[in-house]
C-alpha cells in the first residue's frame, strides 16, 4: 500500500512539475533522474507466507528509564516493527503495553536501531513484520 503512495505521489508530482513550467535542473542530465519507489510493505495485520522468517540479528537493548528505576517499575514490552527487504525496521510500534509509558518508549525508541536477516519468500527477500519482546528487570539489589 505504501508503494503504491509513493508512485501516486511521484506521480502527482510530476505533473505539479510540468503543469508550472519547471524542469529538472539543467547540471542534472535527464537520464540521470529516478523517481525513487519504496518496495510494497504489508499492513501491520497482514500475513505474509515465508520459507524462512526475519531474524534479529543485531538487538539494542534500551536504556532503564531512570524514573521507572527509581520507582521500582518492571515490565514487558511487545514492540512490532516492520522488516524491510534489506532488514532495516522501516516502522515500528508498541504492540502490547507493559502498563508504564516509560518502559514503553525506551523499548520503542531503540527499535528502529535493530537489523534483521530479511524473510525469505520463493527465494527473495521480503518485507514483513515481526513481533519481539522486551523485559524490563531490576537488579534484585536495586528493589
Amino acid at each position: 500500500m505504501l508503494g503504491r503512495m509513493m508512485i501516486l505521489l511521484s506521480l502527482v508530482l510530476l505533473v505539479m512539475i510540468s503543469a508550472t513550467g519547471c524542469s529538472i535542473p539543467p547540471e542534472i542530465p535527464s537520464e540521470q533522474v529516478e523517481v525513487a519507489v519504496e518496495e510494497d510493505l504489508p499492513g501491520i495485520d497482514d500475513f505474509v507466507r515465508v520459507e524462512r522468517p526475519a531474524e534479529m540479528v543485531l538487538r539494542v537493548a534500551p536504556s532503564y528509564p531512570r524514573i521507572a528505576e527509581q520507582a521500582g517499575i518492571q515490565g514487558k514490552v511487545w514492540i512490532k516493527v516492520l522488516v524491510n527487504k534489506r532488514g532495516e525496521v522501516v516502522d515500528a510500534v508498541v504492540f502490547k503495553s507493559s502498563g508504564a509509558k516509560g518502559l514503553d518508549m525506551a523499548a520503542l525508541s531503540v527499535a528502529w536501531q535493530n537489523k534483521f536477516r530479511p524473510a525469505v519468500q520463493n527465494g527473495e527477500p521480503v518485507a514483513v513484520w515481526v513481533a519481539y519482546d522486551v523485559d524490563f528487570v531490576l537488579d534484585k539489589e536495586k528493589q
